[in-house]
């Protein structure tokens, strides 16, 4: 028995000792940085790399340290082998790297050397540091680094078919000409898909750039650069961005979808922009500030605002060429430059005139750019009957002169980052602003440094912030508009001393505010409204409301009537020479007109003879008159009437009269009826 025990203990020792020099398994591992010697040797001798024949280097484990390559015209392949350090290439020749896992990062200096088949991620700087030139970087997915491709002082270099997301910068090229990058993939980078800074005569060519913040951002004197055939969408930036005296680029076919601005061009000039597609953007498809830019052939389509541009204040900063070929929503761009005497035609979808005189722009509709109508350096043209909506600005005068803005409607112009309004005039003396309709917009009318304007005769109501906003203007005419609901009916930004006015005087008289609370004195109000630094002497006690009389002696004339009613239905019937029009109000309140007629029109159709008919009764009224006009007042109980003012009539013509009363007053119980209301109401 016991000598069985002693044997078992032997046994037992004896694998105890067996086990204890077994060897340990440990990772591939040397100590300090991997040489690649210029002498083909590889130190230290432990690393888990191997080569047959000193030209093509293989990885045989995972490595933790760094690589320095000294040797050149050699291949060194990680066969997927996860590398943690570094690997360098300082100023090498004909070096290939490819199929590893790195996390440290890349650095190629030298020429003709290739970087390919490699995942390159989580690198706290550099995913690949490129200089020099002539070098290659394709079929790399670059992810997770702070710049991907970081590219300084090179040349000549080629980078593409690569796989670049979600690094700060994606490629990013500093004082380096001349390369090419093409075909690659680069989206979700936090701020930059390709940066050029300092970089001239570079291709980009056909890149999918798509869900970064900037797309293509080229700055500080970048020239000559080719950008073309790119798809750039869905950057939270601008899609493609040229700024910082940044010359001669060519941009061109390229497909810029969905991104928050299309193409901006800021600061720079004589940069070349052609057949570009430019669609879905959140912001301004095509931005321009810069001069000598050629646009050809571009296309936008459903952008929030599809063009806008802007100078720095010199007439030659705002001289571009850009013809009729470039398309909003397939109607053309009017973009004109020392022209003179012509109408613009109706299929404009956006209108700037740069040094014109004399031209017309009349029944367009514009909508959706950064001005609907600009006019620079312009003299002595028209504006007039365009329905101008939902631009960043209305319509902008920069130092323009003599030009007449009438009949328009400016609406809902009141987005974007500098300060949008209907209607802006800056440094623009001696303009007339007539007869349009000012709503909607943040601001409805801005003077800024601008002299001698006349505003007259226009509806300016609920704009958001003002309806005029003055600023270092004076000598203007303001009378005879009507400020609706306005959040300011005026907003004074600075002052400038000088001979303004908010009225035409009595009995013509000034303006129409509906905040305004004071004794009607036949129309006008009293006392005085104040506004701004002076007053409207006669603010009127109702909307005014115009109306075209023709033309008479070569003069066109018209009719004004102030009324606390709602006129409708105005009627100026030259056959029997009659005056007729509805009003209508709350029920029992009291209501009146004040009508104005030119004294030509009241010679010649009534040899200053007529009567006022409240559905076909005379009643009492009051006239007044001045050099021009004659002023008719009369009241009544509202409820809906029909008001006519006709010639005291022969009996012979007692009939007709009859016959177009009665034809009047059935109308009108005729729309009671439809709307349910009693024709038996007015006589309550």
């Amino acid at each position: 028995m016991s000598k069985n025990v002693a044997s078992l203990v032997i046994l037992i020792m004896s694998l105890t000792c067996l086990l204890s020099i077994t060897p340990k398994v440990q990772r591939a591992e040397s100590s300090g940085t991997i040489y690649i010697r210029a002498n083909g040797s590889i130190e230290p001798l432990t690393a888990p790399i191997s080569s047959v024949d000193n030209v093509t280097y293989v990885f045989t484990d995972n490595i933790y340290e760094s690589i320095v390559v000294e040797r050149d015209n050699i291949v060194v392949d990680g066969v997927n082998y996860n590398l943690k350090g570094t690997i360098a290439l300082p100023n090498r020749f004909n070096v290939t790297i490819k199929n590893m896992k790195i996390e440290g990062g890349i650095g190629v200096s030298g020429t003709y050397n290739r970087v390919y088949g490699n995942v390159i991620s989580n690198c706290t700087r550099y995913g690949i540091s490129l200089g020099g030139s002539f070098n290659s970087i394709f079929g790399n997915n670059i992810i997770g680094c702070d710049i991907a491709i970081h590219s300084f002082q090179s040349s000549n270099n080629s980078i593409f078919e690569n796989n670049i997301e979600n690094n700060r910068v994606g490629i990013w090229l500093g004082v380096s000409d001349h390369n090419n990058i093409y075909g690659n993939r680069i989206s979700r980078n936090n701020e930059y898909g390709i940066y050029l800074g300092a970089s001239s005569g570079n291709n980009l060519t056909n890149n999918n750039i798509e869900n970064n913040a900037h797309g293509i951002y080229i700055y500080d004197n970048s020239e000559e650069n080719i950008v073309k055939g790119n798809q750039i969408s869905q950057n939270t930036m601008e899609g493609l961005y040229v700024g910082g005296k940044s010359d001669t680029n060519i941009l061109v076919g390229n497909i810029i979808t969905s991104n928050h601005d299309g193409i901006v061009v800021w600061g720079s000039s004589w940069n070349c922009i052609t057949e570009n597609e430019v669609t879905e953007i959140n912001g301004t498809g095509i931005f321009l500030l810069g001069t000598g830019n050629v646009l050809r052939n571009n296309s936008m389509v459903n952008n929030r605002f599809n063009f806008e541009f802007y100078g720095r204040g010199e007439l030659s900063s705002l001289i571009n060429d850009i013809d009729t070929s470039n398309r909003i929503n397939g109607k053309s761009i009017y973009y004109l430059v020392n022209r003179q005497d012509l109408t613009v035609p109706t299929n404009a979808s956006y209108v700037a005139l740069v040094n014109c005189k004399n031209v017309t722009i009349q029944n367009l509709e514009l909508s959706n750019n950064g001005q609907g109508i600009m006019l620079a350096f312009t003299t002595d043209s028209v504006v007039t009957q365009n329905v101008i909506v939902a631009n960043k600005n209305g319509i902008t005068l920069y130092s323009s002169s003599n030009i007449h803005v009438s009949r328009n409607r400016i609406m809902k112009n009141n987005e974007g980052t500098m300060v949008p309004n209907g209607l802006c005039l800056i440094s623009s003396p001696n303009n007339t602003i007539y007869r349009n309709e000012i709503s909607y917009n943040y601001d409805g009318v801005v003077l800024d440094n601008s002299q001698n304007t006349k505003i007259i005769g226009n509806n300016i109501a609920s704009n958001s912030r003002s309806g005029i906003l003055l600023s270092s203007s004076s000598d203007y005419l303001i009378y005879h508009n009507n400020f609706i609901n306005n959040s300011m009916h005026v907003y004074v930004h600075s002052l400038r001393t000088g001979n303004h006015s908010w009225d035409n005087g009595y009995p013509s008289g000034g303006n129409y505010w509906d905040d305004y609370v004071g004794k009607n004195m036949k129309g006008v109000g009293y006392p005085p409204y104040p506004v701004a630094d002076s007053q409207d002497n006669y603010p009127l006690m109702g909307p005014i409301n115009i109306f075209d009389a023709g033309v008479w002696n070569n003069q066109s004339k018209e009719i004004h009537i102030v009324s606390n009613s709602t006129v409708s239905d105005f009627q100026f019937d030259t056959s029997h020479k009659i005056i007729s029009f509805n009003v209508i109000g709350v029920d029992y309140t009291a209501g009146f007109c004040r009508v104005t007629i030119p004294k030509y029109i009241v010679q010649d159709w009534w040899q200053n003879e007529y009567v006022v008919l409240v559905n076909g009764q005379q009643i009492a009224f009051e006239t007044f008159t001045d050099a021009e006009d004659v002023y008719l007042y009369f009241t009544y109980q509202h409820s809906e009437h029909n008001v006519i003012i006709v010639p005291e009539y022969s009996l012979l013509n007692a009939l007709v009269l009859f016959i177009v009363v009665t034809t009047m007053i059935l109308g009108i119980c005729r729309k009671k009826r439809i709307y349910g209301i009693s024709p038996l109401a007015s006589q309550r």
